[in-house]
């Protein structure tokens, strides 16, 4: 856990933490991932399109973090949710290897990518973020980032002042388990319970992958919100922005 601040203190009512997953729900690359990718390549000698390069992105993102993949239970007892900084950074090593077969210069291509997108200037904030988390900061609410992320969010966020607001930032490369590992979710909990002389807290959690920021809080008995910005539907929990969140939260 990483604490920027620390506003819990005694209340006898209920104190909320409010969660928010970290790209795709709070902040986004500029430029796109894909371009990022795709600009990197040619700079290394790639001749691969903008379109191949989008295309063997997706694959090579669902094969090894499982994006847009149901993940079983079987998948956090066989250690397959496991993190660290190491193992994020091989997995985005593979996913660089897989893209490129076409150049010889790979690790040098990829040490170029690590870097990118350790840069907070290649990360924008959504312009619902703010407003949000203004009116969180108003019931008192203690606002976090929890990321399938390595190391490198702590230092985005942190320099992001439109993010100033955030009091914890909790990333899966520190807690040792990605989402939906349950182990996620009770290892955030337990630190901030931990931390916290409140008894009465309440845990939700705001993000835009379904199984990772809804299903998986959603066994532990936490509200949860899918975020889907493109959506005109509003099904039971989902919102199409941040200041859509129930306001105050009960």
């Amino acid at each position: 856990m990483n604490s920027k601040t620390n506003p819990l203190h005694a209340r006898n009512s209920v104190q909320w933490i409010v969660l928010f997953d970290a790209v795709g729900t709070v902040l986004f690359p500029q430029p796109h991932v894909v371009d990022a990718y795709w600009e990197h390549g040619i700079r290394f000698n790639s001749r691969l399109t903008r379109e191949q390069v989008a295309t063997r992105f997706a694959k090579a993102r669902g094969e090894l973090f499982g994006v847009g993949n149901r993940h079983s239970q079987a998948d956090s007892q066989n250690g397959g949710l496991l993190s660290n900084d190491e193992i994020e950074r091989e997995m985005w090593f593979q996913l660089a290897k897989q893209i490129y077969g076409d150049i010889g210069q790979i690790d040098e291509l990829f040490e170029a990518l690590w870097k990118h997108f350790a840069t907070p200037e290649n990360w924008q904030i959504y312009d619902d973020v703010v407003e949000c988390f203004w009116q969180l900061k108003k019931q008192n609410a203690i606002i976090a980032i929890a990321s399938n992320f390595d190391s490198r969010l702590l230092t985005i966020v942190k320099k992001k002042t439109e993010l100033d607001l955030v009091d914890h930032i909790f990333c899966s490369s520190q807690i040792g388990f990605r989402k939906p590992d349950p182990r996620f979710y009770d290892s955030i909990q337990s630190a901030i319970r931990s931390a916290c002389p409140i008894q009465r807290l309440q845990f939700a959690m705001v993000g835009d992958d379904l199984e990772n920021d809804c299903d998986a809080p959603a066994r532990l008995g936490w509200p949860s919100f899918h975020l889907n910005r493109k959506s005109l539907a509003s099904p039971t929990n989902s919102i199409a922005s941040l200041v859509e969140l129930p306001f105050p939260l009960t």
